[in-house]
């Protein structure tokens, strides 16, 4: 970006704290909260014209927005960061949420009744989602940060789409096969995962032109923009990523 352009003598070790970074932590938090929110109606049932949905798919899709959004503007090495502290936090909600709806409660058993339909499975949802979060998000995490390098930063427009498609592919596979086929069969789960496919397909690409703004005023008001030249995309791996900036 024009004013914030380093030499190739003046590429350095950088460290959030050091830049003073305004936006990543709400743009973390925010990341969370779609987690959890997903989690929480993993198993509602919504008629969407003449299609029936489960509640994820409305919310979820988000997180793939913002997650290359962090990647396009901060690199790979925070997003790898963000994607293990909020799966960690997410895994602790719901285990929590599991155990205490199994304590035995006094009083209105209709209440307790509805709380085991809501929440019953939500540690088997957020589990069996683990490894699907895993694989889409950092797909995604690699292609916006690969694709950066090969098209010098242009058409995040295009390059946001993409990547968000193919790590959505991967994850409603991996949560259709895991979570609902047991549930609702073969038949419907390929229903099913068309269905759920296309809908996030969609959304997230009536969301590319956005995003790409949004990216635009982060690097401006955050005066940075990361290359991630010679990086090991290690999802493991978090120390000595180097970050060339631009």
């Amino acid at each position: 970006m024009r004013g914030y352009t380093y030499n190739m003598s003046e590429i350095k070790m950088l460290v959030p704290a050091q830049l003073n970074l305004r936006f990543i932590l709400p743009l973390s938090l925010l990341y969370l909260t779609i987690y959890l929110s997903a989690d929480s109606v993993a198993f509602k049932i919504i008629n969407f014209t003449k299609f029936t949905l489960p509640g994820p798919p409305f919310i979820f899709p988000l997180s793939y927005v913002i997650g290359a959004i962090i990647s396009e503007v901060y690199g790979s090495s925070i997003s790898k960061k963000i994607i293990w502290l909020t799966l960690t936090c997410q895994l602790i909600y719901a285990l929590s949420v599991a155990l205490i709806i199994r304590i035995p409660s006094h009083g209105n058993n209709v209440i307790e009744y509805a709380y085991n339909i809501v929440f019953g499975k939500i540690h088997f949802f957020v589990i069996s989602g683990t490894l699907a979060v895993l694989s889409s998000s950092f797909v995604n995490v690699y292609l916006i940060a690969k694709s950066k390098i090969l098209l010098n930063g242009k058409y995040f427009f295009l390059r946001n789409i993409l990547s968000t498609s193919i790590g959505g592919f991967i994850l409603v596979f991996v949560i259709v096969s895991s979570v609902y086929l047991p549930e609702v069969g073969y038949k419907k789960s390929l229903a099913l995962f068309a269905y759920i496919y296309t809908f996030e397909f969609l959304y997230t690409a009536s969301l590319a032109f956005p995003s790409w703004v949004v990216c635009g005023l982060l690097k401006k008001y955050e005066k940075i923009d990361v290359y991630d030249y010679d990086v090991k995309f290690n999802p493991f791996k978090f120390n000595g990523d180097r970050k060339y900036v631009q």
